[in-house]
């Protein structure tokens, strides 16, 4: 298994990333820390729950649960706690960053400053954003340990930037410098770094006013100036004329004949963010290992993405090491003229001193004299912008000891070389790259638009870039202006889109321009290949490799169900949307395809998944016409499995369907995941959905389906704390318009809402409140009769019974919530109406404790294996332990009661419901 730590905690086995909650995440982090010594378990429980008053036995289920994931590494607990005994086969990144930190000062003890910065890079790209992320908090020995690593982290990245320093990487380091004094701004030591690295980089005027200002920063946060490092430092600077430029010693070789070509194109100054890449690519062109064979390294990736840049970039850090030269060539073979080889090679030629009357006649001698002459030769070739393996053999070198880096738009897969495929930069890199644009000053004016600005760009720089200069060119313009504005960016206005897109595409067979511009509908998050074959209506998986290799597709790792996914960047897929709108007919099909594949295989998943119990289930599709074979594969194998990979896709489809005004197509596919969000506790995305579509809707014109969107929203609102309140106006309006369109089953579905909401507010009027809670289900039950609507009689009665019990009516209360069960046991058997008659069962419960009759509720009570159990539901089984729990007080059972208060707020917290959690806590306080 492989455990990381140092950002967020992940524990991997066979590759697969192990799914654990929150608080399993904290325990897991816990036990790393605290290492071989293991921790007291009174420690741990405060270190999980901020307290450890009734938690060993939700500790226990913990740790239990724990080793089922972990087998054989968590030895039963003892006088001493609980520990992690790491197996012999697993890894653990806190390890390795020891051991590389280890390494790196050693090698800067003995001076070796370069791999010093090598081994010291490794070890801090271990470290994940923020770091020690599920570190727990509050006291003990876990936040020493956690404090003194993250001192440690402080102290490796000033050695790093020390050995940066020392071999002459002066400018690299000021950015980074910068960004640590972020983080600490009255640090010295920092503070030289930086001055040492401006003076170096021939900026000695920017060191002396650095010092004035860091004077300044020091009085008024300390009271007192600089110490006499820091004071020394600026006399030498402002005593020294000349810049302090330490340069590396140049391999040493013969010289050539002709003046060694340095034909790099300038590094930009601004280089933000791909360290991971930097230092794979230096390390290997810098390696001191011997071959026969030349270091090769391919960079693709799509237009814009900053492969250019990149390759550029590694050329200058590794220069020294190709003392002979450095050739670079654009080969421009996705523009409307590419140059031929031929060319190419007579271009290198003349640039290795072949004059053009000695350039032999054919390609095969032009190659064989450029091997000829760099034979022996340590030279750099940057061949930029190939298109495919045919263009790039015959500008290799036959020897050891040049380096080539090959940029391309396609995948290259012949020839023994590195292969780097380059993604968009990460978001703090976007940001931070546009901040070197225009400036920190005004990206800190506003971080949230700068940040929205930034992720509009997707990550490509070349947009990031274009945005800067719009920026800079309009100084006027706020940064909140101009992100409201950046759609522009991906057509017609700037052409970002085109200039990344355009060259590729035209590059392809129709059938994968087909299926790039089909896969546009995707959507912003990764797919399967089968949603390929879906949206084209043919199996896509060739299309999809030759995407991939053209870099208009991006592998996006492995889903839960062992499935291959694929995700196309933002703005690759406005071109793809943009080329697919001009094709009226195809976009038709489409999204027809689309909207009607993904409504069949939600149809198929939500009637293999237990309904949740506050609506009626919606009416099953008849056939299927566009779901491919292989999704319904899946989908019956393990369909809770498949809605929690392609949740985020179905989502995407509502808001997309809301978006083109097809409401009736978003409420069709709402309906079938509504069951899976309300079972995973996703109530803030389905509520986020229902008020999409009753927005899409209202815009529409179309009242019935508004009616229906309010009334799931309003239902979902009743739920969380203080909602009753606020979800009546919106129950008010669903009821007049179900009243009149004359829809019953809607109406009284409003009207056993209404009922719930109001019997859920309390304080002055409470009575008044369960009076129309009584008359509202009354009513709704009438209709819900008369319509034959058996979900809503249900839902009536057991809500009468409810709220007669609160108004004291307690033998007419358990008759109505005997009724309610009666009916629902007549429902069909099976996981759709499950959670109907545990609910109903659950609410009967309370009416018999608020009648008095406790033992009847403990009897309900121990049928909730049977009855929840099969839902998977850890929160409605906490909702049975804590009614438990109150029969057993009013009996004075306490110490059974607090049992039961204990374990209910264990789940709870397991289930993130912090208020029903600290409501149990209240109640076991009181019993103990």
């Amino acid at each position: 298994m492989r455990f990381e730590v140092l950002g967020r905690l992940t524990v991997h086995a066979e590759g697969q990333q192990i799914a654990l909650s929150p608080l399993k995440r904290r325990l897991v982090a816990a036990l790393l820390l605290a290492g071989p010594a293991g921790i007291l378990a009174e420690e741990l429980m405060k270190a999980l729950w901020g307290d450890d008053w009734g938690r060993e036995g939700g500790l226990k289920t913990q740790v239990s649960e724990l080793r089922l994931l972990l087998p054989e590494r968590i030895p039963a607990g003892g006088p001493a706690g609980y520990r992690l005994d790491l197996l012999p086969s697993d890894s653990f990144d806190l390890n390795e960053y020891r051991a590389l930190r280890s390494d790196g000062q050693a090698f800067a003890e003995r001076g070796d400053h370069a791999r010093a910065a090598n081994v010291l890079s490794r070890a801090l790209a271990l470290w994940g954003e923020p770091p020690l992320a599920d570190a727990p908090g509050g006291g003990g020995t876990l936040v020493v340990a956690r404090d003194d690593l993250l001192a440690d982290r402080r102290d490796t990245v000033m050695a790093l930037l020390q050995a940066r320093l020392q071999v002459g990487q002066h400018r690299e380091i000021v950015s980074a410098v910068r960004h640590e004094l972020i983080h600490d701004p009255l640090s010295e030591q920092l503070h030289a770094l930086l001055m040492t690295a401006l003076h170096r980089s021939g900026e000695r005027i920017r060191a002396l006013q650095h010092f004035e200002a860091v004077s300044t920063l020091l009085v008024r946060e300390t009271g007192v100036g600089p110490g006499a490092g820091l004071r020394h430092l600026r006399e030498e600077i402002a005593n020294d004329e000349d810049r302090l430029v330490t340069s590396s010693s140049r391999a040493s070789a013969a010289p050539l004949a002709w003046p060694p070509p340095a034909q790099l194109p300038p590094d930009v100054t601004d280089y933000t963010g791909r360290e991971e890449e930097v230092q794979r690519l230096v390390g290997y062109f810098t390696s001191a290992e011997k071959g026969t064979g030349v270091r090769i390294a391919s960079i693709t990736g799509p237009g814009g993405v900053g492969k250019s840049a990149l390759a550029v970039h590694v050329a200058h850090l590794v220069r020294h090491a190709y003392p002979d030269g450095q050739l670079y060539v654009r080969v421009e073979a996705f523009s409307e003229r590419p140059r031929n080889v031929s060319q190419v090679l007579a271009e290198l030629l003349g640039s290795l001193g072949v004059h053009p009357q000695d350039l032999p006649r054919t390609p095969a001698e032009r190659t064989a004299l450029l091997r000829s002459l760099l034979a022996n030769r340590r030279v750099l070739l940057v061949l930029d912008d190939v298109l495919g393996s045919h263009q790039v053999n015959p500008l290799l070198p036959g020897t050891a000891g040049c380096g080539v880096i090959i940029t391309s738009r396609r995948h290259l897969a012949e020839g023994a070389m590195m292969r780097l495929r380059l993604h968009p930069l990460r978001p703090n890199d976007s940001l931070h790259l546009l901040g070197e644009i225009i400036g920190r000053d005004r990206i800190a004016s506003d971080t949230g638009a700068a940040a929205a600005l930034a992720a509009a760009c997707d990550g490509f720089p070349l947009a990031i870039r274009v945005a800067g200069a719009r920026l800079t060119a309009q100084p006027h313009w706020s940064l909140r202006y101009f992100a409201d504005r950046l759609a522009e960016l991906d057509s017609d206005e700037l052409g970002v889109s085109a200039s990344i897109a355009a060259d590729s595409y035209r590059a392809l067979e129709e059938d994968a321009r087909r299926a790039f511009r089909a896969v546009a509908l995707a959507g912003p998050g990764d797919f399967p290949s089968w949603v390929a074959t879906m949206l084209m209506g043919a199996d896509a998986e060739k299309p999809l490799e030759t995407l991939i290799t053209h870099s208009l597709v991006a592998p996006a790792g492995t889903d839960a169900l062992g499935r291959p996914r694929y995700r196309q960047h933002g703005l690759l897929r406005a071109f793809a949307a943009d080329r697919l709108a001009e094709r009226v007919a195809e976009n038709d099909a489409v999204v027809d395809r689309l909207l009607l594949g993904w409504l069949e295989l939600a149809d198929l998943a939500d009637s293999l998944i237990p309904h949740e119990p506050n609506n009626p289930p919606p009416a099953r599709l008849s056939a299927s016409l566009y779901a491919p074979p292989l999704a319904r594969r899946l989908i019956q194998a393990d369909p809770q499995a498949w809605f929690a990979s392609e949740i985020g896709n179905l989502l995407e489809v509502v808001r997309f369907a809301c978006h083109e005004l097809r409401v009736q197509s978003a409420t069709s596919v709402a309906l079938r995941i509504h069951s899976y969000l309300f079972w995973a506790r996703r109530s803030r995305a389905a509520q986020d959905m229902w008020r999409l579509i009753m927005q899409a809707a209202t815009a529409a014109g179309d009242a019935r389906l508004a009616a229906e969107a309010r009334l799931r929203l309003a239902i979902l609102i009743i739920r969380s704390p203080g909602g009753g309140e606020r979800a009546i106006p919106m129950l008010d309006l669903s009821s007049e318009v179900f009243r009149s369109i004359v829809d019953r089953r809607g109406l009284a579905r409003s009207l056993a809402a209404r009922a719930w909401a109001g019997e859920q507010v309390h304080g002055e009027g409470r009575a008044e409140h369960l009076e129309r809670a009584t008359a509202d289900a009354v009513q709704g039950l009438h209709i819900a009769q008369t319509a034959r609507d058996i979900h809503t009689e249900v839902a009536c009665l057991r809500v009468l019974g409810f709220v007669l019990a609160q108004r004291g009516l307690y033998d007419e209360a358990l008759t109505r919530s005997q009724e309610a069960v009666r009916l629902a046991q007549t429902m069909p058997t099976g996981t759709g109406e499950q959670a109907y008659l545990a609910y109903t069962l659950w609410m009967m419960g309370r009416v018999e404790l608020a009648a008095g009759n406790y033992d009847a509720v403990l009897d309900l009570c121990r049928r909730r294996v049977d009855l929840v159990s099969p839902l998977g539901h850890v929160a409605g089984d906490a909702t049975y332990l804590e009614m438990e729990g109150d029969a057993l007080m009013r009996l004075g059972r306490q110490g059974e009661a607090a049992e039961r208060y204990a374990a209910a707020a264990t789940q709870y917290e397991g289930e993130g419901t912090d208020h029903h959690a600290e409501r149990c806590k209240r109640k076991f306080a009181a019993v103990t």
